[in-house]
């Protein structure tokens, strides 16, 4: 009985460790450091991507600016594809959830890099449709 009890209690603790690095810790709402958008991330199979809720330019909402971007364990995606609109290219983009509130995305151009961080937001897109 007591084994019963114990193999009960480290499953247990399995599960809830596994949950909590599951790569849902970047699901939900984020804004922009100039905060004229608001993206949310979103499953798409076994990969992540952004898509705009709310901009300053109408025709930006429903695009998927990134895209691909895979769980790599301890709040980290990789392989990640962003799109630049100042210079009309893709790049391609790393993120790491630094808290429950923030995030950091790396994007990397040949051998330069640029690290640029966002922060969560209560969004409301019900009024959307």
């Amino acid at each position: 009985m007591k084994n019963t009890i114990l193999i009960f209690i480290c499953s247990f603790a399995f599960v809830q460790a596994s949950a909590q690095n599951s790569g849902d810790e970047i699901l939900g709402f984020w804004t922009t450091p100039d905060r004229n958008q608001v993206l949310e991330f979103v499953q798409n199979g076994d990969t992540y991507e952004a898509v705009i809720r709310q901009a300053d330019q109408e025709e930006a909402i429903g695009k998927t600016p990134i895209s691909g971007l895979a769980y790599s364990g301890n709040n980290r995606y990789k392989d990640g594809q962003i799109y630049v609109p100042q210079r009309d290219m893709t790049a391609n983009c790393s993120v790491k959830v630094l808290s429950d509130d923030e995030l950091r995305i790396t994007v990397r151009v040949g051998v330069m890099s640029r690290k640029i961080e966002w922060t969560r937001v209560e969004f409301d897109n019900s009024s959307e449709g």
